[in-house]
């Protein structure tokens, strides 16, 4: 039973006003609050849950007879315009667009080829996390080839050692990736490699872990805000579970499921950088 079923059926069980702290020490004991914020606004926005905007808001199945009025879309926030951008010209995602942008992509020799330097990296010459030097070495390659922003490798090397990650990458645990993005830097700051986190993850298992990058997040608000694909905040995207999920109800929403997770990848970053290039934003 998935996430939004187990909540739903929980509430149908409780029939009663219900506050989302409550659901949450009843079903995910341990869990921050946002880890349902989604799944409830989902069934706010197809009427399954009536929301009151109390303090603390609560929720409730609706009774019998019970008129709805007209719905707030809790998960809408204002897109970042700055000035103008190419977004108008943006086309309906669907297989022939996938395409298109797949060879666009395979065009594009330095990057091809930084993959398959990645690939020989992660899969054969260093394919385990048990050697601080092993994991130097991908993260000053990763750092490098994607430009993530890591001015010392050390500290994020030897965190991804002490987090002993292998047999969680291997399952497929989607919360290593927020594990690995909160490293304590050498000076005592805290820092969140959060992009860069979901990059490490995704070379060991492409096939478990979806990369997140800005370009690929401003497509999903857009096409949010648009088609109403999934319901989410603009935030929840920087939680790894809520965005792989956003990602998968993507695919669903336009029937891209036989795409892989790389080849989406691929698709959503080069139509973000296409459409909105860093320099028209704010």
């Amino acid at each position: 039973m998935g996430r939004k079923e187990k909540v739903y059926e929980y509430c149908l069980k409780r029939n009663e006003k219900i506050t989302a702290m409550e659901i949450i020490k009843a079903l995910y004991p341990g869990k921050e609050q946002p880890y349902i914020n989604t799944v409830i606004n989902e069934l706010v926005y197809e009427k399954k849950l009536v929301r009151i905007d109390t303090r603390p808001y609560t929720v409730h199945v609706p009774k019998d007879g019970e008129i709805i009025g007209p719905v707030t879309d809790y998960s809408r926030g204002p897109m970042r315009t700055g000035r103008k951008h190419k977004s108008e010209n943006i086309n309906k995602p669907c297989a022939e667009e996938v395409e298109t942008y797949l060879k666009k992509w395979e065009a594009l020799e330095n990057y091809r080829l930084q993959e398959i330097a990645l690939d020989k990296l992660f899969f054969y010459t260093y394919p385990q996390n048990q050697q601080i030097e092993d994991i130097l070495v991908k993260v000053a390659t990763l750092n490098d080839f994607y430009s993530t922003q890591i001015f010392s490798v050390y500290p994020v090397a030897k965190h991804i050692l002490d987090l002993n990650i292998d047999d969680r990458l291997q399952e497929g645990d989607l919360t290593i990736v927020n594990d690995i993005s909160t490293v304590m830097m050498e000076n005592g700051t805290k820092k969140n490699f959060y992009s860069f986190a979901t990059k490490y993850c995704s070379h060991h298992q492409p096939d478990k872990y979806a990369i997140y990058d800005s370009y690929v997040e401003k497509v999903l608000l857009y096409f949010r805000n648009v088609d109403h694909f999934s319901v989410f905040r603009d935030t929840e995207l920087k939680s790894y579970e809520e965005f792989n999920r956003v990602l998968r109800n993507f695919q669903r929403y336009y029937h891209l499921e036989k795409y892989t997770l790389k080849q989406m990848d691929r698709y959503l970053w080069l139509l973000g950088k296409e459409k909105f290039p860093r320099k028209y934003y704010k």
